[in-house]
C-alpha cells in the first residue's frame, strides 16, 4: 500500500523587503498550524527567527506545543542553526532541524556535522544573480579536507 502525504512550511516571523511581516504572528499562526492537525501531513516544516532575534516571546515553540502529539507527523525546525543549535534543539525539543542555504558553501555538510568540522559560511552575494552561469558560489566550494573526497564537478 502507497501512502502519500505531503509537508507543509510556515515562516511565521518572515520579513520581506523590510516591509512585510506581522507585529504578532502568533494569533494567526496558532490558528493555522490548529488547522493543519487535522490533516495527515507528514511534517510541518518552520522557519525560525533568525537566530539573533530569538526571545523568549520570539520564537516558535509555542507552534511545537500546538503540533505535539500528531501522530506519524514530525516538526521541522530552520533557519541559522548551527551544529551544536541543532542538536540542542532536537535533544531538548525533538522533531528535526533543517538546513538549507548551508549545503552550498558546504557540499559534504552531513560529514561536516557529523565530524564537527568548522562550516564554509559561503557568499550570499553570488546565489541567485540572474545570468550567472558560472560555478561561482555554487559549485565552487571544496570539500573539507578530512573528507578525502574530490571537489564536485564544476558546471
Amino acid at each position: 500500500m502507497v501512502v502519500e502525504r505531503t509537508g507543509f512550511r510556515i515562516s511565521p516571523w518572515g520579513v520581506f523587503n523590510g516591509t512585510m511581516g506581522m507585529a504578532d504572528p502568533k494569533p494567526q499562526f496558532s490558528y493555522l498550524v490548529e488547522q493543519l492537525r487535522k490533516h495527515k501531513l507528514a511534517y510541518i516544516h518552520v522557519v525560525e527567527p533568525m537566530p539573533a532575534e530569538i526571545t523568549a516571546d520570539k520564537n516558535s515553540d509555542y507552534l511545537r506545543d500546538i503540533w505535539k502529539g500528531v501522530e506519524g507527523s514530525t516538526f521541522i525546525s530552520t533557519n541559522g542553526h548551527t551544529r551544536d543549535s541543532a542538536i540542542e534543539t532536537v535533544d531538548s525539543k525533538g522533531g528535526l532541524v533543517g538546513f538549507g542555504r548551508l549545503f552550498m558553501p558546504n557540499p559534504d555538510l552531513p560529514f561536516r556535522l557529523l565530524k564537527d568540522i568548522a562550516l564554509e559560511r559561503g557568499d550570499q552575494a553570488t546565489w541567485y544573480m540572474r545570468g550567472n552561469l558560472t560555478s561561482a558560489g555554487y559549485s565552487n566550494w571544496p570539500f573539507a579536507p578530512e573528507n578525502g573526497h574530490q571537489q564536485i564537478s564544476r558546471i
